[in-house]
């Protein structure tokens, strides 16, 4: 299963890039979702981020997510959750694009691939409607999160 979702948000597309992809370590520090996160190495391509979640009916528990693209020029990047998904879900990857809309409005596409056991095709919608409800969580808090960095990126350039 496939599912892209498009999200407009209140931010340049740099300090959204920044937070996203530049800090994609940090996820723990903005995320309510997630209680603390690292990367076992350099950000690129193969690095592991290892993400303590909390609690929620959708998951629990640690898991890490193998980048597997990482496009700064395109502001780009992917990633599969290689450790700790539920045993009936053979895969997830998740691809997120940035793009501008000019001024302070930023264009974030999200597309997810997940593959399940055959079993479970059945609960595919309930499963796409999980997913879609957890991705438009995350948008507000990528929002929320970018504002405070765009605003001090604008006074540095008032000021300069």
């Amino acid at each position: 299963m496939q599912l892209t979702s498009t999200h407009e948000i209140n931010a340049t597309a740099d300090a959204v890039w920044n937070l996203m992809g530049e800090r994609f370590a940090d996820v723990g520090e903005w995320s309510d979702t997630v209680i603390t996160s690292s990367l076992d190495g350099p950000l690129q391509e193969g690095a592991v981020r290892t993400c303590e979640l909390k609690p929620t009916p959708a998951a629990s528990g640690t898991i890490k997510e193998k980048i597997t693209k990482f496009d700064r020029a395109g502001k780009s990047f992917a990633f599969d959750i290689v450790d700790g998904l539920p045993g009936f879900m053979r895969r997830v990857n998740s691809e997120w694009t940035i793009r501008s809309l000019g001024g302070p409005r930023t264009q974030a596409v999200n597309t997810l691939t997940i593959e399940v056991a055959w079993w479970m095709r059945p609960m595919l919608p309930m499963i796409r409607k999980q997913f879609t409800q957890t991705i438009k969580s995350f948008i507000p808090q990528i929002e929320a999160a970018a504002k405070p960095e765009m605003g001090s990126v604008e006074t540095m350039a008032a000021a300069g």
